[in-house]
């Protein structure tokens, strides 16, 4: 391959510092004036070592990363699930309570309300029965009324 700067100029060297291809005007007249050169087949045998190296440091501390990521991220699902649970406990025991409370206040209701019907049956049953045998009496005059006026003899009558 050929420089695209300079026509016709090989590229036979390797610039360190910006990691590419470049021929001899390059490196005295052009860009990479004064940087740090290699030729090409050390160039190669670095540039091919490099990933692997990079890669095997980078996983290395990744790796460490990464495993304290997923113990911290096991930490904190234990730590929000143990909140939940006692979030769910006070909610549970609120409830209980509440319905204790409830049920108290149902039952003095439900008695107040008994007492009040067993007072309604004492105030009106007597006055109901009253009614009743005032009509009764009521009706047992008028059949009287009735027999009685038809009557013509006064001792009957009387």
């Amino acid at each position: 391959p050929s420089c695209q700067e300079h026509h016709r100029q090989p590229l036979n060297m390797y610039c360190i510092q910006d990691r590419q291809l470049i021929c001899g005007l390059c490196l005295t007249v052009g860009q990479h004036q004064g940087h740090p050169i290699d030729d090409l087949q050390a160039a190669f045998i670095k540039e091919k070592q490099t990933p692997s190296l990079l890669l095997a440091r980078l996983s290395e501390q990744r790796w460490a990363q990464v495993c304290d990521l997923a113990e911290q991220l096991e930490q904190d699902k234990a730590r929000c699930e143990a909140l939940v649970r006692q979030d769910k406990q006070e909610v549970d025991q609120f409830f209980l309570v509440l319905e204790g409370i409830l049920a108290r206040k149902k039952h003095a209701y439900l008695e107040a309300l008994d007492k009040a019907a067993a007072e309604v049956s004492l105030a009106y049953d007597p006055l109901i029965h009253r009614v009743k045998e005032l009509q009764e009496e009521q009706l047992d005059l008028v059949s009287l009324g009735s027999s009685v006026e038809d009557e013509d003899s006064p001792l009957v009558f009387l």
